[in-house]
């Protein structure tokens, strides 16, 4: 139907932490093609799991088309599901200019969330920037070297993919050079029209890849 096809393309989020009644409902009415969680929706690895699963089992016993889960799984700060050791930042992945590091970091990702059946990552960070303590970004980029953040990036996918994780490349045009939480207010980046154009060769070379 319509409705289930607009449900196709939406993302939504929960506040749940169980399959309940409440996301029960919630989830029906929508039928949506992507579940996001956050660290409100994650206390154990057992727990997630059973969330998931359980969604999963519903819409199936449903014959509702089951959404794919994703969450921000970047390294650094920005991490749902915590592991031990603390994955390491894009930025001193970048530094290190190892190909091979962000590979297995990409592996070691997509094993981690494919176990727990979450089969989408909002990552990596293809945004150009130079650390700052004003930067949105901060330590999320792999550098400010398009050559440097494009290999990494492809490595950290290939990682991913090897685990059966989808990638997501963001933040599509780019907003390494802003200061501002765009979450919350529109992004301006004051650039001349060949930084911008350099800022976007990561997403052109990666589409180049997947052709």
């Amino acid at each position: 139907s319509i409705e289930e096809k607009i449900g196709q393309v939406l993302m939504i989020g929960m506040h749940e932490k169980n399959f309940n009644k409440s996301l029960r409902t919630h989830v029906q009415k929508i039928k949506p093609g992507f579940i996001i969680l956050f660290k409100k929706n994650i206390e154990t690895p057992s727990q997630t799991l059973s969330l998931i699963q359980n969604t999963e089992d519903f819409f199936e016993k449903s014959e509702i088309v089951p959404p794919i889960f994703t969450v921000d799984q970047e390294g650094g700060d920005v991490v749902r599901v915590p592991t031990t050791p603390p994955l390491p930042t894009a930025l001193a992945v970048g530094d290190l200019q190892d190909p091979k590091l962000a590979r297995d970091l990409g592996a070691s990702v997509g094993n981690i969330l494919g176990k727990l059946h979450i089969y989408m990552n909002l990552a990596p960070v293809l945004d150009l920037t130079e650390y700052k303590p004003d930067s949105f970004i901060q330590t999320r980029s792999f550098g400010r070297s398009a050559d440097t953040v494009y290999l990494m990036a492809k490595n950290f996918i290939e990682g991913q993919h090897v685990h059966k994780v989808l990638s997501t490349a963001k933040h599509f045009p780019g907003i390494g050079f802003t200061s501002n939480d765009s979450h919350k207010s529109i992004s301006f980046a004051d650039m001349n029209e060949d930084e911008l154009v350099k800022s976007l060769e990561p997403y052109k070379k990666l589409v180049r890849d997947s052709k």
